[in-house]
C-alpha cells in the first residue's frame, strides 16, 4: 500500500450502508404546478388568509343578513326613530325608524356588487383592448394608444359624474360611470406585458407552425398574464367601492329606498353630532372591506409571483 493510500485510510473512515433506502434518490417534495404552488405559498401568507375569512363572512352576511334580524330595509316605524343600538335594533334605526342592521348588509350587498363587478368589467376590457394593441403592435398600437390617451386626458372624477347625471340613477348607471375610464390602467399594463412576451420563442414557435393570432393570444398570452390580472381585480374591487361611496355621499349613487354604505354614510354625516352610530357603523364595513381586499390583494401578488417561488 502506498503512503498516499495509508494517509486517506486513516484520516478518512468511511461506511457503507447496508440498509439504505431504496426511496433515498427519490423526489422528497411532491410535483406542482404554478396554480398549486401559487396556493401553497398563499396558505402561507396568514394575513392573506385571514383577510379573506373576514370577506367571507362579510360576503355571507351580506346574503343572509337582512333576514336575521327580521326586520325589512324600508320597514319605517314612527315610533322608533333615531333610537340607539339596542337588542330589537342591533345597529339602532335612522330618522325614519328604519333598521340600521338590515339596511347595512342590504348596503353592504349593492357596494360589493358594484365594486366587484365594475373590478371584472375593468380587467376584461383592459385584457382585450391592452392585448390587441400590444401583439398587433405597429400602426394599430400608435393608434390605439393615442386614442386611450385622449380618454385618459378627461378628468376621471368629471367623467364619472357627468355618467351619473346623464343616466338613470342605480346601479347598472353606477357600473357604467365606473367602468368608462377605469380600464385605461389595465389596458396600459397588459399592452407593456404582450410587448415582452410576444418576442419570446414559444410564441415565435407558434407564429412558424401556422398558429392564428387569435389562437396564439388565447394559448400563450393570456394565460401568462392571467396573474397580474386577478391581483389587479383584487385591487380594483376596494377602489370602485370608493367611488361608489363618493358618489352615494354627494346624492348621485342609488336612490331611496334602496340604500349602499356610501348611502348610509351620506345620511349619518347630517346628524353625526346627535346619533354617531348612523355613521360608525356603514364606515367600519365599508373600511374593513376595502383593507381585507387590499391584504388579500397582496397576498395574491406576493404568491402568484414567479420571481418568489422557492
Amino acid at each position: 500500500m502506498s503512503t498516499v493510500e495509508k494517509n486517506t485510510s486513516k484520516n478518512f473512515d468511511f461506511e457503507f450502508d447496508s440498509n439504505k433506502s431504496l426511496y433515498a434518490d427519490g423526489i422528497v417534495r411532491p410535483s406542482l404546478n404554478y396554480w398549486q404552488d401559487a396556493f401553497r405559498r398563499l396558505k402561507k401568507n396568514k394575513v392573506a388568509i385571514g383577510a379573506g375569512i373576514i370577506l367571507i363572512f362579510i360576503i355571507f352576511m351580506t346574503i343572509f343578513g337582512p333576514s336575521i334580524s327580521g326586520h325589512s330595509f324600508t320597514q319605517m316605524n314612527r315610533q322608533m326613530v333615531n333610537k340607539p343600538p339596542s337588542a330589537e335594533h342591533w345597529f339602532g334605526t335612522d330618522r325614519m325608524g328604519r333598521d340600521l342592521f338590515t339596511r347595512a348588509w342590504v348596503g353592504g350587498r349593492v357596494s360589493i356588487i358594484i365594486g366587484v363587478v365594475g373590478a371584472i368589467v375593468n380587467v376584461v376590457l383592459g385584457l382585450i383592448y391592452g392585448g390587441v394593441s400590444g401583439f398587433f403592435g405597429g400602426r394599430v398600437d400608435t393608434i390605439m394608444m393615442r386614442c386611450i390617451e385622449i380618454l385618459g386626458s378627461i378628468p376621471k372624477m368629471i367623467l364619472i359624474i357627468l355618467i351619473s347625471l346623464i343616466l338613470k340613477p342605480g346601479i347598472p348607471s353606477l357600473i357604467v360611470a365606473l367602468t368608462i375610464a377605469g380600464w385605461i390602467g389595465t389596458a396600459r399594463m397588459v399592452r407593456g406585458q404582450v410587448l415582452q412576451l410576444k418576442e419570446m420563442d414559444f410564441v415565435t414557435a407558434s407564429r412558424a407552425l401556422g398558429a392564428s393570432p387569435f389562437s396564439i393570444i388565447k394559448e400563450h398570452l393570456v394565460p401568462n398574464v392571467m396573474s397580474t390580472i386577478i391581483v389587479l381585480t383584487t385591487i380594483q374591487v376596494p377602489s370602485l367601492m370608493f367611488a361608489e361611496a363618493f358618489l352615494s355621499f354627494i346624492g348621485l349613487g342609488v336612490s331611496s329606498p334602496n340604500t349602499s354604505w356610501g348611502a348610509m354614510c351620506a345620511e349619518g354625516q347630517q346628524v353625526i353630532l346627535f346619533y354617531p352610530y348612523q355613521l360608525i357603523f356603514p364606515t367600519i364595513l365599508i373600511s374593513l372591506t376595502m383593507l381585507c381586499f387590499n391584504l388579500l390583494g397582496d397576498g395574491l401578488r406576493d404568491a402568484l409571483d414567479p420571481k418568489l417561488r422557492r
